[in-house]
């Protein structure tokens, strides 16, 4: 089966990771991706934002190297300064993987193809998505007590995002603090390995707040 592709350009950025259903605010300042902004404001809208590999600042001002599994997005929302700088908005739409890049001066362009982000097979469905998905709302609940002024968050996202997958992503991209950790949350296409993924980076998160917390008493 031929695998459907779309060209689109890729912002890479050090430190975000961008998934599927989040917002995403950037503060573009950078000539080429000044122009890169207005080329796709103009156009479509659709942008991939790609977390860089490690090792990127030798090579900053050339192409480092990104990771092949990012997020695409689109613009909902900017300002343009006098400057030229634009505040952009994106909405996240799909995880998609980077099969193919080239040069499109000054900015890099992408061939990319749609990730299943959702059920990967029949037995993912009912009781053990289900009792993952348990476990990770304790682990939820156990943060929430030593953070209650992140609750709001957190039912902003039940409220408005019931699939699991879904929330996974979403509890990811504002709990988890690593970016790697996050890439390695977005890379994965099975929900139910997605799920137990964000559930032990929660688990350590909380491990962190209470040694933060025993660590400020004493």
């Amino acid at each position: 089966m031929e695998i459907q592709t779309w060209q689109v350009p890729i912002f890479p950025l050090p430190g975000i990771v961008f998934f599927p259903n989040s917002i995403l605010r950037l503060h573009v300042f950078e000539p080429r991706y000044r122009e890169m902004t207005r080329d796709c404001i103009e156009g479509d809208g659709l942008m991939v934002v790609s977390l860089l590999k490690p090792g990127w600042e030798n090579a900053y001002y050339e192409s480092p190297a990104v990771y092949r599994v990012a997020g695409l997005g689109r613009v909902v929302d900017y300002k343009k300064f006098p400057s030229g700088k634009y505040d952009i908005t994106l909405n996240g739409l799909e995880r998609v993987r980077i099969e193919n890049e080239y040069q499109h001066s000054p900015y890099r362009m992408a061939e990319v193809s749609r990730l299943n982000g959702f059920l990967s097979s029949p037995e993912e469905i009912g009781h053990a998505i289900q009792r993952q998905f348990q476990c990770l709302s304790r682990a939820m609940e156990r943060l929430l007590e030593l953070l209650p002024q992140m609750r709001p968050i957190q039912q902003k996202i039940l409220a408005s995002h019931p699939h699991p997958g879904v929330v996974a992503d979403l509890l990811a991209h504002y709990f988890v603090t690593e970016s790697y950790d996050k890439q390695c949350i977005l890379e994965e296409q099975n929900v139910l390995r997605r799920i137990g993924l964000v559930q032990i980076q929660i688990e350590r998160f909380i491990e962190q707040q209470l040694h933060k917390h025993y660590r400020d008493r004493l």
